[in-house]
């Protein structure tokens, strides 16, 4: 299909225009034909099309991605491109003689020759749902007044067939009382297939949900499945579902007990980006999909504070309080502050605020002056990707001398970009990160934090990103989301806040462990005395992965002491640490499952005293 419009100014066509799936590669051609007022030297020709809808367009590198070629029907014309490689808004001028009425530019993106150059080729927004908009302005007589072209019709991108099964339950349920089990289907970019429906087979992989002691089909509708199940012994619980035109997929562990948990662990991603900012999708699209895809507990939008107004972020903490739900779902006013120069902060309030705070503003263009608008009894801050984003000249890297400690509790360890746990550690993504600025570089300095994973989203997707950076032929690849599990005692947002504040969280890279850690009975996040020096410190911890635990390391001062090789899911390890201890010591477990994922919790720390 072809879209066109016509106006005076003259006649845009955009080929093709329908079946455009999300993550597709493929070549556009858009076609302008003069109108009325025809083009003359010296004039113009602008598309602007939104920022995420295609890969950045660019002319130097006809074997890259996203190349584009551009011509004129007249021979005695030539068109010279004057925005440069990836812009999203690309510019032409016309030389040479005028173009007539009906006389044509013709651009091809993503042009491989007739396939000579299969890399060529553009990628649509990975992002179903969204409208990919043209903006197609012209400067006819050449006088710098460029005339929008109205009414151009938008082209709306699906998703892609399901390619995967997501199946989640929440981690804490009893014995006796009734819970669901619930299924989304993806396509191979993470997009909701809402198309999907038939039956999926349903086997129990443990005894302690087996309702009628056998294994059935389950039908999902419009690509949501329900199981309600009823635990009937304690222990762990996982489902196996499958379809055999996509495959299996396992449920997170859940953890079946005799009475309700005091502290119950909750599920969340609270680092992620709409077309508030440098995002995709809306508001809604983002924790419609973080509740009712991903299956997250609580979420956090943290667009941009550079790129919003106080208007934006009212705007933004309305429709925080409405997908706000206590005991259902669980939202966190927040937003990021980014700045190059002293790194990357989110902001997360208690309840919320007036007035956004900016880089860009002189009130809080440092991180001294951002904490002076703060109250601790109210908001913190969170850094993340501390060791940077390896580009160039390491820009958005922490610089751990400065920091507050009661404004800044915590740390996102893991996110898309990677592990910054320690340099050269498992998942160091990029190269060119800084040293000193990696989480244990932060703990050495005594400094009292715990630790945070979440997607830093792009794609829409909280809690399932499957973002890639650039282009999926080139350079860096697909990334996974990362979570943060929080022990609270209500399901609320004053809860989920207070437990974040207070470290009582751990870092996942992005599957559900259950993991429990304690040092002389104190849960991971708390501060802790002991008699001297030398006193006996007894550690316990626990893991209930997704796949067999290939070790549980036990981390003291940065050093391991003591690791257990794992056998199977479900692990727990116990050591009594004689060692001499500093004035302040901490302690943290870190998990490797044997497909690479990984669990780190908050660090308890020991001081010697009364």
């Amino acid at each position: 299909m072809t879209l066109m419009n016509t106006t005076k100014l003259g006649i845009i066509r955009i080929t093709p225009s329908d079946g455009i799936v999300a993550g597709m590669f493929g070549t556009w051609k858009i076609i302008y034909e003069a109108g009325e007022e025809g083009l003359d030297p010296g004039g113009g020709f602008r598309i602007n099309s939104n920022l995420w809808g295609f890969f950045l367009p660019q002319f130097s590198h006809p074997a890259f991605p996203g190349y584009v070629t551009f011509k004129t029907s007249s021979p005695d014309s030539h068109l010279i491109c004057v925005s440069g490689d990836y812009n999203p808004s690309v510019e032409f001028k016309l030389h040479g003689s005028p173009l007539m009425k009906g006389e044509s530019i013709h651009i091809v993106y993503g042009d491989t020759s007739d396939g000579n150059n299969p890399e060529a080729e553009g990628e649509v927004n990975i992002a179903a749902g969204e409208k990919i908009t043209f903006e197609v302005w012209v400067d006819a007589s050449g006088s710098g007044n460029y005339k929008k072209i109205s009414g151009l019709p938008e082209v709306t991108v699906v998703a892609g067939k399901a390619k995967s099964l997501h199946v989640w339950g929440s981690s804490n349920q009893v014995i006796g009382q009734s819970f669901r089990l619930n299924i989304s289907a993806l396509d191979e970019n993470h997009n909701f297939v809402n198309s999907y429906s038939g039956g999926v087979n349903v086997k129990y992989l443990d005894i302690q949900c087996r309702d009628n002691k056998k294994d059935y089909i389950m039908s999902c509708h419009k690509g949501i499945g329900y199981l309600n199940m009823t635990p009937e012994h304690e222990g762990i619980c996982r489902v196996e579902v499958s379809d055999p035109d996509i495959g299996k997929c396992d449920s997170n562990p859940i953890s079946i007990d005799l009475k309700s948990s005091v502290m119950k662990l909750y599920w969340g991603d609270i680092h992620g980006h709409s077309n508030m900012s440098d995002g995709r999708g809306s508001v809604d699209a983002y924790y419609s999909y973080a509740r009712d895809v991903a299956g997250l507990d609580f979420c956090a939008l943290t667009d941009h504070s550079e790129d919003m107004t106080d208007k934006d972020w009212e705007y933004m903490q309305e429709k925080n309080s409405y997908y706000n739900e206590t005991g259902i779902f669980v939202t966190i006013n927040a937003y990021e502050w980014t700045s190059w120069k002293e790194g990357h902060r989110c902001i997360y309030y208690r309840n919320g605020c007036r007035e956004i705070l900016s880089s860009n503003d002189k009130r809080s263009n440092t991180l001294h002056k951002l904490w002076e608008h703060m109250d601790d009894r109210c908001v913190f801050t969170i850094p993340h990707h501390p060791a940077g984003l390896g580009l160039g000249s390491e820009p958005g890297a922490v610089n751990w001398d400065v920091h507050n400690e009661k404004l800044e509790p915590l740390v996102e360890v893991f996110s898309s970009h990677g592990n910054f746990e320690y340099m050269g550690c498992p998942e160091n993504k990029i190269n060119g990160l800084r040293c000193g600025s990696f989480v244990q570089d932060a703990l050495s300095r005594g400094y009292i934090m715990g630790m945070i994973a979440s997607s830093d989203s792009h794609d829409g997707h909280p809690g399932l990103t499957g973002q890639y950076f650039y282009h999926r032929r080139s350079m860096r690849g697909l990334s996974k989301g990362c979570l943060v599990g929080v022990y609270a005692e209500k399901f609320t947002r004053e809860d989920i806040w207070q437990s974040l504040k207070s470290r009582h969280c751990y870092a996942t890279t992005g599957k559900r462990i259950i993991l429990y850690f304690e040092v002389n009975g104190s849960p991971m996040g708390k501060e802790i005395y002991i008699s001297d020096n030398g006193a006996a410190v007894n550690i316990k911890g626990y893991a209930a992965g997704t796949d067999r635990i290939e070790k549980i390391d036990i981390v003291k001062n940065n050093e391991v002491i003591f690791t257990k090789f794992g056998r199977c899911s479900e692990e727990k390890i116990e050591y009594v640490d004689n060692g001499t201890n500093k004035t302040r010591s901490f302690y943290y477990l870190r998990v490797l499952q044997a497909d690479g994922e990984m669990a780190l919790s908050s660090p308890v720390w020991c001081k010697v005293g009364i």
